[in-house]
C-alpha cells in the first residue's frame, strides 16, 4: 500500500525556453489520453499516458518502457515513450476544464476562458460553441455530460450555471442573487457535481454553497454556524455515494 509509486513518467515533456510551462488542470479522457491545461494557450495532450504497466502481481510492475539519465543527469525515456500532442485553441484562451461525450468517445468538451469548445480527438477539429453568442470573457470552470441527454450544464465565473442544447446549438445562463450593492457584480462559481436528477451542489467563489435546482432555475445557499468561521469563497464541494458532501470554504476544509 503506497509504497510503488512511478516517479519518471513515460514521456518526455516539452520544454519552452521562452515561457515556464505551468500545468493548471489535468484530466484523463475513458481512453487513458491525459489532458493537461497549461498557463498559456496550449493544450497538452499525452495519448495514451496511463498505458504504462506491461504486467503486475502483489509485489513487483513490470513497465512497457525504459529511461536512463542523459549526459546533464536528467531521465530521458529511450524506449516507450509516449506521444505528446500540442492544440492550439487560440491566443490567450486556457483550458479550464473538461468532459467526455457520453455518446461519442471521439468528442471531448473543453471549458477555457473564452468559452465551451467541442473538441474531436481523432482530426483534431475544435469549435467554440459559444463564441458567437457573448462579445464578453467566458471561463467555464466545470462541465457535466449526461448520457442520452440533449443537454450539457457548465459552471462559470460569470454568469453562474449554464446549459447548452446540443439541438438548438445555444445557451442559457443561470445567475443568483447575492447581499451586495453592486449590480455590476460576476456570479463566479468554481464548481458544482450533481445532487439528484435536478439538483447540483454548487460552489459559489463569492459566497456560502448552494444547491442549484435546474426545474425551478433557483438557488437555496446551504447555512450552518460552523461556516460563518471562514470567508464567504466556496472553491470546492464534492458529492460522495454515502451521502458525505465535502466543502472547502474559505480556505477550510468542512464535512
Amino acid at each position: 500500500y503506497g509504497k510503488t509509486a512511478i516517479t519518471i513518467p513515460p514521456f518526455n515533456f516539452p520544454e519552452n525556453s521562452t515561457q515556464k510551462i505551468d500545468i493548471k488542470r489535468i484530466w484523463i479522457d475513458p481512453s487513458g489520453n491525459l489532458f493537461l491545461g497549461t498557463n498559456y494557450d496550449t493544450l497538452y495532450i499525452v495519448q495514451e499516458a496511463t498505458d504504462v504497466i506491461e504486467k503486475s502481481n502483489s509485489k513487483y510492475f513490470v513497465y512497457n518502457f525504459l529511461s536512463e539519465p542523459d549526459k546533464d543527469g536528467k531521465m530521458v525515456i529511450t524506449k516507450g515513450a509516449k506521444k505528446v500532442k500540442k492544440v492550439f485553441l487560440g491566443k490567450d484562451i486556457f483550458p479550464c476544464s473538461f468532459a467526455s461525450d457520453m455518446e461519442n468517445d471521439r468528442i471531448i468538451w473543453i471549458g477555457t476562458n473564452d468559452g465551451l469548445y467541442k473538441y474531436d480527438i481523432t482530426n483534431g477539429e475544435y469549435l467554440n460553441v459559444l463564441s458567437s453568442r457573448t462579445n464578453t470573457s467566458l471561463t467555464v470552470t466545470n462541465i457535466l455530460v449526461g448520457k442520452f441527454s440533449a443537454s450539457i450544464w457548465f459552471s462559470t465565473l460569470e454568469r453562474g450555471m449554464g446549459k447548452y442544447s446540443i439541438f438548438t446549438k445555444s445557451a442559457r445562463f443561470f445567475g443568483y442573487k447575492k447581499d451586495s450593492y453592486k449590480s455590476e457584480v460576476l456570479n463566479p462559481i468554481q464548481t458544482f457535481c450533481p445532487k439528484s436528477h435536478n439538483e447540483f451542489f454548487v460552489a459559489p467563489v463569492d459566497s456560502l454553497p448552494a444547491i442549484f435546482n435546474t426545474e425551478t432555475e433557483t438557488y437555496r445557499f446551504i447555512t450552518d454556524t460552523e461556516f460563518n468561521k471562514a470567508k464567504n469563497t466556496t472553491t470546492e464541494i464534492i458529492f460522495d455515494a454515502g451521502g458525505n458532501l465535502y466543502i472547502i470554504k474559505g480556505g477550510n476544509f468542512f464535512w
